[in-house]
């Protein structure tokens, strides 16, 4: 498709102002001016608008307008809005969250009967020392051998060679009920049995 001659002209009237045409092109474009009344009226037009355009102030940055409009603000509004100092601001946002904290507290133990407290008191401790019961009873049957949870207790692999003595000492660990015993022979560690046992209290 080929260009129309008006965006030619505006083209090479553009690399001519702005001294972008070769010699040889610049000669035969004012050869053209002077035959050509409406190139030379345009090239005036081009003229005229750059001397406009250069003639406009130089542009304000955007933070200088920013600052002027905030400054403008400030001194109408007496240094309310947008002031030089910022003005410290009391913390009600924490002074509220301290007040509803406290509230709660208060209604916590109003509404709890204050000789539930000690029975709740008793209740953590019988589980903490119901807790460390446990972890000795686990070190004791982990001596043994490895321990493996199941739904309702728990596998405990026995050497052969000490089956015995875990049957008799097993009464002192806690109180716990043999449910079931399976023996595993040649194994790469030898001839286990595994115990299946649960706690009963």
């Amino acid at each position: 498709m080929s260009r129309g001659p008006a965006k030619d002209d505006a083209e090479r009237i553009r690399a001519y102002l702005d001294d972008e045409l070769e010699p040889r092109a610049r000669r035969e474009f004012e050869e053209e001016l002077a035959a050509r009344p409406e190139l030379r009226d345009e090239l005036d037009g081009y003229r005229k608008m750059l001397a406009v355009l250069n003639g406009l102030p130089p542009a304000i940055p955007r933070g200088s307008i920013a600052e002027a409009v905030e400054g403008a603000i400030r001194r109408r509004s007496r240094g309310r809005y947008f002031p030089l100092e910022p003005r410290h601001r009391f913390p009600y946002e924490s002074v509220t969250a301290i007040a509803l904290l406290a509230l709660l507290l208060i209604a916590l133990f109003a509404l709890r009967p204050p000789d539930e407290i000690p029975r709740m008191r008793e209740r953590i401790e019988l589980n903490q020392s119901a807790v460390e019961a446990g972890e000795e009873e686990l070190r004791a049957l982990a001596e043994f051998g490895v321990l493996l949870p199941t739904k309702a207790g728990m596998r405990v692999v026995v050497a052969r060679a000490r089956e015995d003595e875990f049957r008799s000492r097993l009464p002192e660990i806690g109180p716990f009920v043999v449910v079931e015993v399976q023996h595993e022979e040649n194994s790469g560690h030898g001839d286990l049995t595994i115990f299946v046992i649960e706690r009963r209290e």
